[in-house]
């Protein structure tokens, strides 16, 4: 290839990229904190998990509008069908939104693109975003779009396991 053809890759992947950052969202100068209702979900406790906070896909994923009811939904269907599992997997998430470490990939997301999460408060959670971005102790990132699932989700299921998350946070 001759050094044109590099110069006009070059110059078509610059494009995209500017337009994929202009097509990202505006960053919300004020952000809100929406607490998580569901940090001591009665049907879980019918399951026989006593313990608060009892809602791991609440924690995770969030607890805003329909998303926070399914997510509620499954954490019952989920400890009905395996309370020992299920409780091990809220220890997880608990320790996982408490450590900074932890979430190099979606503090990534967040710096490029905050309307891809929201900020909740759990009680029972010490959160890890900063008390001068969110107004309120104790706030950590729940995803609200694709890009805040997919950063979510890597994070807890690939680097953080693996130690990849390691290369983001350092």
């Amino acid at each position: 290839m001759s050094h044109k053809h590099f110069t006009a890759i070059g110059a078509a992947l610059g494009g995209a990229a500017i337009a994929a950052f202009i097509g990202m969202g505006t960053a919300r100068a004020s952000p809100e904190v929406t607490v998580d209702t569901y940090y001591d979900t009665p049907g879980v406790i019918v399951a026989g998990d006593t313990f608060a906070p009892n809602d791991a896909y609440d924690i995770l994923f969030g607890s805003a509008s329909t998303q926070g009811a399914d997510n509620a939904a499954l954490d019952i269907s989920d400890a009905q069908a395996n309370h020992t599992g299920y409780e091990s997997f809220t220890t997880d998430i608990a320790a996982f939104e408490a450590n900074a470490g932890e979430h190099g990939l979606e503090n990534l997301v967040y710096a490029l693109d905050p309307s891809a999460f929201y900020l909740q408060t759990t009680d029972g959670i010490a959160g890890t975003v900063s008390e001068t971005v969110s107004g309120v102790t104790g706030a950590y990132l729940v995803p609200d779009d694709f890009l805040g699932y997919l950063a979510t989700g890597l994070d807890y299921g690939l680097l953080t396991p693996t130690g990849l998350d390691y290369v983001l946070t350092r």
